[in-house]
């Protein structure tokens, strides 16, 4: 037999929800940043045949300058030409790099902040005049 729960449990479930709500966020935030554009590779990736992601550092921008070179070296097919344009496209970068940080903001938003302590002593000790 079926006993429906108790208005008290109901409400104490009621009360914890936010934070466990809030845990929950705070633990599947920092998987989100990392996971979203493999999400989103494993969608685009069949139709693009491209990978994308930052390009951070000078290194991997001349690597895909060189797959751009390689790509345009040979007769152009439409596929090449999609290729070419997901390699070499600022706004593409631009478009990653602020989801990344708009992810990054909404973990940090999400992470309770550290305490912060602070000793006093007390204050007849820092005036001035005699010591005893």
């Amino acid at each position: 037999m079926w006993n429906p729960p108790r208005p008290q449990v109901r409400l104490r479930a009621l009360r914890l929800a936010p934070l466990a709500a809030a845990a929950l966020l705070a633990a599947c935030a920092p998987l989100q940043t990392r996971q979203s554009l493999q999400a989103v590779n494993v969608i685009t990736l069949p139709h693009t045949g491209t990978p994308l992601h930052l390009l951070r550092d000078p290194a991997q921008q001349q690597d895909a300058q060189a797959q751009i070179d390689a790509l345009l070296s040979k007769p152009l097919s439409a596929d090449d030409a999609v290729r070419i344009a997901l390699l070499g496209s600022p706004a593409l970068q631009g478009l990653i790099a602020q989801t990344q940080a708009d992810s990054a903001d909404s973990t940090q938003s999400a992470r309770l902040t550290n305490p912060v302590f602070r000793l006093r002593a007390p204050a007849h000790r820092w005036r001035g005049g005699n010591h005893p």
